[in-house]
């Protein structure tokens, strides 16, 4: 949905005034007619090829995707000629798996998005922030940079602005492990230690590695 400068709403499928997408007639006529039967929506271009170990906030997308299931933690396979994605562009993309996928982001802290579809053809991996918002994350944005934080407004993690759109800030390892996978299918490499030294430097303002042993320090988000 958005706005001409008199106010009116416009809707992003049939692109008419005077309803929201979600009311559209012709967006539920469509959907009828091609007889889905679990149908997602994200209006993110799926034109433009990013690394494959990248995630990206999507204020459109009704659910989290995934375009690779390394990085769940839970999954379950689904009929892909039942469930599909649809872009902005009314292209479908067909649903593979829905789980639990876990982002290390580049603060130390752990983001688990519950109900991440699977969908392998899509280019990039996103985070609905409709979704976010419905589990208390509240954010902040200004200057290109879009800060996250939980429901007791303590800071998770942060995007900055690429070609238009908000790329999460990842953990250096988290990412790296991402892509040796992702290019050498069959290897197993495990992901950062949420209890890590090298997790709490970060957290902690890059104190020592001696104080972090002396303190004793463990943490789980």
């Amino acid at each position: 949905m958005v706005k001409r400068r008199t106010g009116q709403i416009i809707c992003h499928f049939c692109k008419r005034e005077g309803h929201y997408q979600k009311d559209c007639p012709k967006r539920k006529a469509w959907f009828e007619k091609k007889g889905t039967f679990n149908v997602y929506v994200c209006f993110e271009s799926n034109l433009s090829e990013v690394p494959s170990n990248t995630w990206w906030l999507d204020s459109g997308a009704t659910t989290h995707v995934s375009n690779m299931m390394q990085g769940f933690l839970t999954i379950q396979s689904i009929d892909p000629s039942k469930n599909f994605l649809f872009m902005g562009n009314r292209m479908k993309a067909p649903i593979e798996g829905i789980g639990t996928y876990r982002v290390v982001l580049d603060s130390g802290c752990n983001l688990d998005l519950f109900q991440t579809l699977y969908v392998p053809s899509l280019s990039k991996n996103l985070v609905s922030l409709s979704k976010l918002d419905a589990k208390g994350f509240m954010f902040k944005g200004g200057n290109g940079c879009f800060n996250l934080y939980n429901k007791d407004d303590c800071f998770i993690g942060s995007a900055i602005i690429v070609d238009g759109l908000y790329k999460l800030k990842l953990d250096v390892d988290f990412s790296a492990s991402l892509m040796c996978i992702h290019q050498n299918i069959g290897i197993k490499r495990s992901l950062a230690n949420e209890n890590s030294a090298y997790l709490w430097h970060k957290r902690l303002g890059h104190v020592s590695k001696e104080r972090l042993v002396k303190n004793e320090i463990r943490y789980r988000i």
